[in-house]
């Protein structure tokens, strides 16, 4: 395990509420989180930005299993390093680049992960769109078109609760 990783799972252990074996008590789907995950979790901690990747990360590629989105070879050694550090990558075999949130419902975000996070807890907390916008220097139609993407996966995760 890479320092940054350990520096990250420690920093979110002293936050409190989020632990390396708490990463996905619900067991549910690795590949997305809504506000409310954010919400439940969210600690002084999350300020950190190594804390927000570490977390967004591992809701998003829970079984660490990392693999290149294009040919599905497996990452290892310093690209896997790279990957969990949020860097773009070179598959050494197809020689795509891609990022930890290529592929994901986070590919193209212009946000950093401690934004993300941030905006995850506002919408949970229902703080108006406007005021988002402000703090986050974004858009309120770009707080709206998260607002719905994030309704859309949760109502994605409740079909798979309910058709399980």
């Amino acid at each position: 395990m890479e320092a940054l990783e350990i520096d990250a799972r420690n920093n979110c252990e002293r936050a409190g509420d989020v632990s390396a074996a708490e990463v996905d008590p619900a067991g549910e789907a690795p590949w997305a989180f809504a506000p409310g995950d954010v919400g439940r979790e969210f600690a002084a901690g999350f300020l950190d930005e190594g804390v927000c990747r570490w977390w967004i990360l591992n809701k998003i590629h829970g079984d660490g299993h990392v693999t290149c989105p294009e040919c599905h070879v497996p990452l290892t050694d310093v690209a896997l390093r790279r990957f969990w550090e949020g860097n773009r990558i070179c598959c050494r075999a197809c020689g795509k680049y891609f990022t930890a949130l290529t592929k994901t419902f986070l590919g193209g975000c212009h946000m950093n992960f401690r934004e993300i996070i941030l905006l995850a807890v506002f919408l949970h907390f229902g703080i108006p769109a406007r005021e988002i916008a402000r703090i986050l220097k974004i858009s309120t139609e770009t707080v709206r078109l998260w607002e719905i993407k994030f309704n859309a996966l949760n109502r994605m995760k409740g079909m798979e609760i309910t058709n399980a």
